[in-house]
Formats: structure tokens, C-alpha cells, sequence
């Protein structure tokens, strides 16, 4: 996986799943996706989570396997998104 893939991904995931004009996932499957699994848990999506950062609220995700970590993330509010990936 690449930073410009994961940029990607969020992209359609921050579009509720429509990339470049093109529908990838239905709009309830992000929806479902971004809903809090249990509301003690609110940072905790089905995949995805939460985290606050400085006033801001972002949702995403992040994984690692030997040699490699990625994240993937995007402000709610103004859907900047931020794809890392690291080689290593």
C-alpha cells in the first residue's frame, strides 16, 4: 500500500464513498462504517476510529506489519485528510 493509495481510500471514505464522480461504496455502508460501536466508546467505529487532536476531531485508521506502518486519517469538519505510510 502506498501513501497515494491510503489518499485514495480516504477520499471516497470522506465523500461517504463516491471517488473522482465514481460510487465505490453505498453512502449507508460509510455511514455504518463511521457510527460509534457502543456510545462509552466513542472514539470506536466498526474499523475506523475516532481521536481529537487540538480542537479537531478525526476519524480514521492505522496498521503495521514488519517493516511498515501506515495511518490514515481526516478532520470531520473540513475533510483534510492526511495518508502517512512508513518504510522501515
Amino acid at each position: 500500500t502506498s501513501a497515494l493509495m491510503l489518499s485514495r481510500w480516504m477520499r471516497c471514505f470522506a465523500n461517504y464513498g463516491v471517488l473522482e464522480g465514481t460510487r465505490i461504496l453505498k453512502r449507508s455502508t460509510v455511514k455504518e462504517i463511521r457510527r460509534p460501536l457502543n456510545p462509552t466508546y466513542w472514539w470506536q467505529g466498526l474499523i475506523f476510529y475516532y481521536l481529537r487532536n487540538h480542537g479537531n476531531t478525526l476519524i480514521g485508521h492505522s496498521g503495521s506489519d514488519y517493516g511498515v506502518h501506515t495511518s490514515m486519517f481526516f478532520e470531520v469538519h473540513t475533510d483534510r485528510e492526511t495518508a502517512i505510510a512508513s518504510f522501515g
